[in-house]
């Protein structure tokens, strides 16, 4: 994989996880991800559901 793909394929990951656009994963970004999986689980926020 050259260098110009991979700094593309890092750039679009930061992308998905820094929510705000502020170029800084932190707690707010985080727990954003962790919504967006919940609904993409069709899992409620409060679910009893432990992780498997």
């Amino acid at each position: 994989m050259t260098n110009d793909l991979l700094d593309r394929k890092l750039e679009r990951a930061f992308r998905h996880l820094d929510v705000n656009s502020d170029q800084v994963i932190d707690a707010s970004d985080i727990i954003a991800l962790g919504s967006r999986l919940l609904d993409a689980l069709d899992e409620p926020a409060d679910s009893p559901r432990p992780s498997a």
